[in-house]
């Protein structure tokens, strides 16, 4: 059997049974001319071990094996000069430290500082699964490398599905990847070709350019853009991208996130087209700030701007922008205390149907909100709300008003079983105008009303009771966890009637900014019956509830109109109001329905409906909805998503407009993924436009959308 010899750079002993004796011990190697410290500690195991031409110059073969710390090297030969602290190895040279390995034909290595260069080189670094080949692979710097005519991949195979070839390589562990004259190789097809690459290879955020997007729209044509993200601090950070498109023109946007502290943020985002569909220059600008400070104050903006009122229709991707009507600008800073509000609030509208010079500005606006507060002790309530509003506009009636309406109400619960809640309130609402007039107008208008409720309930046992009522640990006796059961049912009935009263003020002469301004004579009942199934699961001790059902008919029946004796002739009386049924049905995990639906009681027809049901099942989910208003519209919403096998993921989504029979919006979203890589493609249907993106995801690098 062969003995080993191992080389120690304090001291060197070798077995009995092969080789020439060890020589005496030599001091160890000094650091480094530049160094810190002292190197890791260096030994060397081989079968055999002779001098090599010095008395600190050795040659090993057979069974090499060389440890600095917690790098490990092996190879089929090696020459160690201990004076310079250096080593040379080949022939199948290895290597590995922790689950980063490397392998080569030749090492040439300084111990000291563990740089070097090796040949016909492969590096695996476990972390982030990062491949790195070339003729010469040389560690400049601890974690740093440089790579002539290399390659890099996260691929696990010898014919990688994505590699990068380039002139020229540098590789900062953790941190990024910058490449020369590369080529980006499919199956080692040469694909795309650039002469510079930079990327993070970490998940830390690092300054540079991102992947560059292109794609094609029918209406946009070829499109292109290359984002530039800069770190700007550790709280703070922007992307930069130019935007070109074929068709339409070109721009870019500028998008700034920060965060000042764990109550301070925002974010601003600009972006500019040269339109040549309509030979001008058109923006979108955001803005948002959030921050609270002590005593209860807290300020908040939320800016937004439109260079023209068909901004969002022609440029916008979703169909909420595209139909919005209205953009609202808030700058506003409130203070609570107790259930006490005080808030001053700026606001600008941007109109996106009417006329910019028509629309009403709140500039500014004071509003005073005080919650309900019992009344020394007796079972009433005082709240107030408050409005001081100074409205704005180029065209049209502006001015000053205030509206004050404190409110009173009470609460009596008749043998803890009937709970009667009557109210009472009364608004003054003054104005200050620019209109021709001999004073300022004011209106006086109280309001009332009165409610009747009641709660009826029974619990129904689905499983019996433990004996003895007690229900004992699982884990306490050691047995395996206890499976959910179901084991009580709630039925809940919930009856209330209520009267509200306003009389009939006239409001002729008041100017018309908001829906105070016109508030309607009230003499109404409404009624309603509630119907809530609770379901009780049990899971050892641990208990949870959820309503399983909740389903809820109301009306109202209006007594002025029942009183009314005028135009009985051309008007039938209608003093009911449509029946309305709202319903909720969910399982604790898989399906969710909610719908609401009105019915005309005179006509005999559906006013309204709306509704949604949406099932979760294992690796997929479906959703479907509806919107239905008589004579006005009706949308249809359909949503899927679903795993095929293991790399298969599909996404498709449809928003439909039944009332025109226009498809205002389809998705189709396919996402095929792999160990390295992942590709999506993703076709949109808008009206007038359609688009197309195949989108390539490089793991490890970022993604490449096409």
């Amino acid at each position: 059997m062969a003995a080993t010899a191992v080389l120690f750079f304090s001291s060197v002993s070798h077995g009995q049974d092969k080789g020439p004796e060890a020589p005496p011990a030599a001091p160890s190697a000094p650091p480094r001319k530049g160094g810190t410290g002292s190197p890791p500690p260096v030994q060397a195991r081989t079968d055999l071990l002779v001098h090599d031409g010095g008395p600190d110059t050795y040659r090993l073969t057979g069974g090499i094996e060389i440890q600095r710390g917690a790098q490990f090297l092996w190879g089929d030969e090696a020459f160690i000069d201990r004076g310079e602290g250096s080593a040379f190895l080949k022939g199948n040279v290895r290597g590995k430290e922790g689950d980063d390995t490397m392998s080569g034909s030749r090492l040439d290595v300084d111990l000291d500082s563990g740089l070097g260069t090796l040949y016909d080189g492969k590096l695996f670094f476990k972390k982030d699964n990062h491949h790195l080949e070339g003729p010469e692979v040389q560690k400049t710097a601890e974690h740093e490398f440089t790579i002539a005519e290399g390659s890099f991949t996260t691929c696990d195979a010898d014919v990688p599905a994505w590699r990068i070839r380039a002139r020229e390589f540098e590789i900062v562990e953790d941190d990024y990847v910058a490449a020369r004259s590369a080529w980006f190789h499919v199956r080692d097809v040469p694909i795309l070709y650039t002469p510079y690459l930079w990327a993070p290879i970490n998940k830390e955020r690092r300054t540079g350019f991102l992947f560059p997007r292109l794609g094609y729209s029918g209406k946009e044509g070829a499109m292109i853009r290359l984002p530039f993200y800069w770190v700007i601090a550790e709280n703070a950070d922007a992307t930069f991208t130019p935007d070109l498109r074929s068709k339409r023109g070109g721009g870019g946007s500028a998008e700034v996130r920060y965060v000042l502290s764990k109550d301070a943020s925002g974010e601003f985002f600009a972006n500019y087209l040269r339109d040549l569909y309509t030979d001008r220059d058109r923006t979108e600008t955001r803005f948002r700030h959030y921050q609270v400070f002590g005593g209860g104050y807290t300020a908040r903006a939320n800016v937004n701007y439109l260079s023209d009122q068909g901004y969002y229709r022609d440029l916008s991707e979703t169909v909420e922008q595209r139909t919005q009507t209205y953009v609202d600008s808030n700058i506003g800073v409130t203070k609570n205390w107790g259930g006490t509000t005080l808030s001053l609030l700026n606001q600008y509208t941007q109109d996106l149907t009417n006329p910019q010079a028509t629309a009403v500005q709140r500039l500014p606006e004071v509003s005073l909100n005080v919650s309900p507060y019992r009344l020394l002790d007796l079972p009433a309530f005082l709240g107030f709300s408050g409005q001081a509003t100074n409205f704005w506009r180029k065209e049209g009636v502006t001015g000053q008003r205030l509206d004050l309406y404190p409110q009173l109400s009470g609460t009596l619960n008749l043998a803890r079983a009937f709970l009667i809640t009557p109210r009472a309130g009364f608004r003054e609402t003054i104005y200050s105008t620019d209109a021709k007039g001999e004073g300022g107008e004011h209106r006086e208008i109280y309001d009332a009303g009165i409610s009747f409720s009641t709660k009826l309930a029974r619990i129904y046992d689905l499983v019996p009771e433990p004996a003895g009522g007690q229900i004992v640990s699982a884990e306490a006796k050691g047995a395996p966890a206890p499976e959910p059961v179901i084991d009580k049912l709630r039925h809940g009935i919930e009856p209330e009637i209520s009267y509200r009263y306003a009389p009939n003020v006239d409001q002729s002469n008041l100017p018309q900014f908001d829906g105070i301004d016109t508030i309607g004579r009230q003499n109404a009942v409404s009624y309603s019956l509630t119907n809530r199934l609770t379901l009780r699961e049990r899971t050892g001790e641990a208990v949870r509830k959820w309503d399983l059902l909740l389903f809820r008919l109301s009306q109202q029946y209006d007594l002025n109109e029942a009183a009314r004796d005028q135009n009985l002739d051309t008007l039938a009386k209608r003093p009911f109001s449509d029946l309305r049924a709202d319903v909720v049905f969910r399982t604790p995990k898989r399906l969710t329905v909610s719908a609401d639906a009105g019915y005309n009681l005179y006509d005999g027809v559906l006013t309204t409906a709306n509704g949604d049901v949406r099932w979760q099942g294992d690796g997929w989910y479906a959703a479907v909805g509806e919107r239905f208003t008589r004579d006005s519209t009706t949308f249809v919403t359909a949503e899927t998503g679903f795993k095929l096998w293991e790399a298969w993921d599909v996404l498709g989504k449809a928003f439909f407009d039944a009332k025109v029979n226009v498809l205002r919006e389809g998705t189709v979203k396919v996402k095929y993924t792999q160990q390295c890589w992942a590709v999506t493609a993703l076709y949109q249907h808008l009206p007038g436009n359609s688009r197309f993106f195949i989108t390539l995801d490089l793991k490890g690098l970022g993604s490449y959308k096409l």
